[in-house]
């Protein structure tokens, strides 16, 4: 829970720092954000915490996104996108900026993260061929997403480091062939 959501709440710093005391709520690696005490702390809770983190319109991105859908696993920190114009700055998340459309943009489990054509988009700059290539084999196998949404997110992202080898991984399904088909 966030220092903001908390305010929203009712709760006045005096409120909070009494809390903090009491072990009612517990620090985490990002100021202003907090944890129920006993919580397991996975993944996905280091994921939140870095989202609540972020400025407002913070999401889930990259590596992380990709990883909420099964298609990677999960990274050692929590990738999360803010606006091109956020500072963005805060402890344990690998923090990208970008100017998301609404089109990239989803929630998954509750989540606010970017969709699976997007996540592929960001994910060329991070991974070698054979892995960019797993991923959207996994992706588009699935039905997760299709080459024209990737290439549309591709399009709205403009120039995307790791572009050669996202053109290379999503080559072979701009053809007609249907996924599952013997042709």
């Amino acid at each position: 829970v966030s220092l903001g959501q908390l305010s929203k709440a009712g709760l006045t710093d005096r409120h909070v720092r009494a809390w903090l005391r009491a072990e009612r709520i517990v620090g985490t690696t990002a100021r202003a954000v907090f944890r129920m005490p006993g919580a397991e702390v996975t993944w996905r809770q280091e994921l939140w915490v870095a989202i609540l983190a972020g400025p407002r319109g913070t999401v889930a991105s990259h590596a992380s996104a990709a990883a909420l859908r099964g298609l990677l696993p999960p990274p050692p920190n929590p990738h999360v996108t803010v606006a091109r114009n956020a500072s963005g700055r805060f402890a344990g998340a690998v923090i990208h900026h970008a100017t998301l459309a609404g089109a990239d943009r989803c929630r998954f489990d509750g989540i606010p993260t970017t969709g699976v054509a997007r996540a592929i988009v960001d994910c060329a700059a991070l991974l070698d061929q054979d892995a960019l290539d797993d991923l959207v084999d996994a992706a588009l196998g699935r039905n997760l997403s299709t080459y024209r949404r990737v290439r549309a997110a591709w399009d709205r992202a403009g120039h995307v480091r790791g572009g050669r080898r996202l053109d290379a991984a999503i080559s072979p399904f701009s053809g007609s062939v249907r996924l599952g088909s013997d042709v």
